[in-house]
């Protein structure tokens, strides 16, 4: 099972991917407080290359947090 987190802070924006074999994954991106989703898409991306996977569904859970107001 494949599983890929965001936490949205209010400066910055953490990506942890955990894929089927354990390997775990974690980039941080500065948030873009006027449009944070730009920010969480831009950083799925970048893990999605670097987890060798091209779309949200290959992964098998997704589980979005933030502590940003």
């Amino acid at each position: 099972m494949s599983t890929l987190d965001v936490d949205v802070g209010g400066t910055f924006t953490d990506f942890v991917h955990l894929d089927e074999r354990g390997n775990l994954r974690h980039s941080k991106s500065l948030t873009d407080v006027r449009a944070p989703e730009r920010t969480v898409i831009e950083g799925f991306r970048r893990v999605w290359r670097e987890g060798g996977f091209a779309r949200l569904d290959d992964c098998d859970q997704r589980a979005p947090g933030t502590d940003a107001a």
